[in-house]
């Protein structure tokens, strides 16, 4: 035997009326607005607190890594976390490459609905000029690299005394897909 307990019925159906009725509050467009302002300030603070705390893992590692290291045990545990702060900066990418898009396409559907008001051009200015967009990550990519380059024990280039750069330089090149570059990079 099923134990189905069957609801209580209401005093009152205007009460049970308005307990399924949607509750709709009125938003302006300069509430909107606000909360656009509100969330590009949001990634931006959230963003910046990620990177300071790659910033400062990746310089501890660096310490540790120019202080060398005992063991191979040592030496693997520093690797892994190299590959951790790696994965981890990619991870932040990928969080604010989808933030960027979901905002771009909030204003892009605000424009379309909404053409007497554009907003699209503004807040896409906006939007670039902040740091989490502006960023200049490759400094974070060379230390990532060197560590690594420690790591495995890599030997400098092959010197050529005659050359003009002082060692020979082999270089490939690649077509990638823009949002694979910090994985190319990091690999």
């Amino acid at each position: 035997s099923g134990d189905v307990e069957a609801p209580l019925a209401s005093s009152s159906s205007s009460t049970a009326a308005a307990e399924h009725e949607p509750i709709f509050v009125e938003i302006t467009e300069n509430d909107f607005f606000d909360e656009i302002d509100r969330s590009i300030a949001k990634l931006g603070a959230y963003t910046n607190a990620r990177l300071e705390e790659l910033n400062r893992d990746l310089m501890q590692l660096t310490t540790n890594v120019e202080h060398g290291w005992d063991t191979e045990e040592e030496r693997v545990s520093f690797e892994e976390m190299a590959k951790a702060i790696g994965e981890r900066f990619l991870s932040l990418e990928s969080f604010i490459n989808i933030q960027y898009t979901a905002l771009y396409k909030i204003l892009k559907k605000h424009d379309k609905y909404l053409p007497a008001t554009p907003i699209y051009q503004f807040y896409r200015k906006r939007m670039y000029q902040q740091h989490w967009v502006q960023g200049d990550y490759s400094r974070m990519f060379v230390k990532l690299s060197a560590i690594h380059s420690t790591l495995r024990g890599d030997k400098a280039g092959v010197q050529d005394k005659g050359a003009s750069q002082g060692f020979v330089r082999s270089t490939k090149k690649y077509w990638v897909k823009a949002e694979d570059v910090s994985s190319v990079k990091l690999a």
